[in-house]
């Protein structure tokens, strides 16, 4: 099955990796040290183990003889980007680290996008990142083929995965309440990315109320789902409409949004524990029927970043805050606490659907 999306190339690592990596020193420079392809290696760039449209699973090697130091002196991982040139790139620490072999999983991937990577080992104390050759891989197409329903024992089944994933690892996308659609996807029907991208396109890359879909451009402007007058047009709609609800656009068939009180039944009936699965943290959350889900610790989108990612969940319901309409209602969990609480519509959040 790699060959079906894996083409390695035999491009050398030294000139692009002038420019792709940035560490802190104590002395404020950062030298590349590129391989050579020799034993002394100390960054050997690996294979793809398993790849989805979404996600890669890296292997890579390393070998810290020829610097004389040990694993808790250097981060080992990945560089990977779109670009030859690897500018702009982001790096991916290994969560799986042997002695001389690592393993990452690298989510939040375009479907059907060829990427760029090496081995990355950085020495933050000396100011030298080591580098391994660069080789590439190309995501496949997006599919829902994988997610399926779970019956824990409650009143709906669970989807497998988060929307927009294919694993109950990947994070899948992130949403606006009662946008269908996520980050770094176009949606013609929202103007109001286009104003912000200056006109150049509906992709969706900023959350904020300036770019969310039911409102002019603040949070009492709300122009949909509003109780009260003084936020907005008040329609008194508590529940997204299937057309604004982004399981069932994207997934079709049955599946949708989970209301309010299904999260309060999961969270009420059904045991959370926070682990770590595939080098991904979340909860595994087992029904009374001993069946289980993975959600994975997503965190969530604001403005143009991502934040609390392995630290926090937090997933949308379909319900609104009818005291202050500006918000809805949306899951949380880390690894002490588990809840509801109401937040901001136009942050961008992961969505995990229902079905009968």
């Amino acid at each position: 099955m790699k060959s079906n999306f894996l083409h390695l190339t035999t491009v050398w690592a030294m000139a692009l990796c002038l420019s792709l990596i940035s560490c802190n020193s104590n002395n404020g420079s950062n030298s590349i040290v590129a391989g050579t392809g020799s034993a002394n290696d100390v960054a050997v760039t690996g294979t793809v183990d398993d790849i989805g449209s979404v996600y890669v699973q890296l292997d890579g090697k390393f070998n810290l003889d020829p610097i004389s130091l040990t694993l808790s002196d250097v981060k080992v991982g990945v560089e990977v980007s779109e670009n030859r040139e690897f500018k702009p790139s982001r790096f991916c620490r290994a969560t799986v680290v042997g002695e001389t072999s690592f393993s990452v999983k690298v989510m939040e991937l375009r479907p059907q996008t060829t990427y760029y990577y090496c081995t990355s080992v950085i020495d933050s104390e000396r100011g030298r990142t080591y580098v391994g050759r660069v080789q590439s891989f190309t995501t496949a197409e997006k599919s829902l083929g994988r997610i399926v329903p779970i019956d824990l024992g409650l009143s709906v089944r669970w989807a497998s995965c988060n929307v927009g994933a294919e694993i109950p690892e990947d994070y899948g996308n992130y949403y606006a309440w009662g946008e269908i659609v996520g980050y770094d996807e176009a949606d013609e029907n929202n103007k109001k990315n286009y104003a912000y991208n200056t006109q150049t396109s509906y992709v969706k890359t900023y959350y904020n109320w300036s770019t969310y879909k039911y409102c002019d451009g603040n949070s009492t402007t709300l122009t949909k789902y509003c109780t009260k007058d003084d936020f907005g047009i008040v329609d008194e709609k508590l529940t997204l409409e299937l057309m604004d609800d982004a399981a069932h656009i994207n997934m079709g068939g049955r599946w949708r949004m989970p209301t309010h009180t299904e999260w309060s039944e999961l969270q009420a009936h059904c045991r959370w524990d926070w682990i770590t699965q595939n080098g991904v943290k979340g909860c595994k959350v087992t029904g009374p029927n001993g069946n289980s889900i993975f959600l994975p610790a997503c965190g969530y989108r604001y403005e143009s970043g991502v934040t609390h990612v392995g630290v926090d969940g937090y997933y949308w319901s379909s319900t609104l805050d009818g005291s202050y309409p500006n918000r809805a209602w949306r899951a949380r969990f880390n690894d002490e606490n588990v809840g509801m609480m109401s937040r901001y519509r136009n942050d961008g959040r992961p969505i995990r659907a229902v079905c009968p």
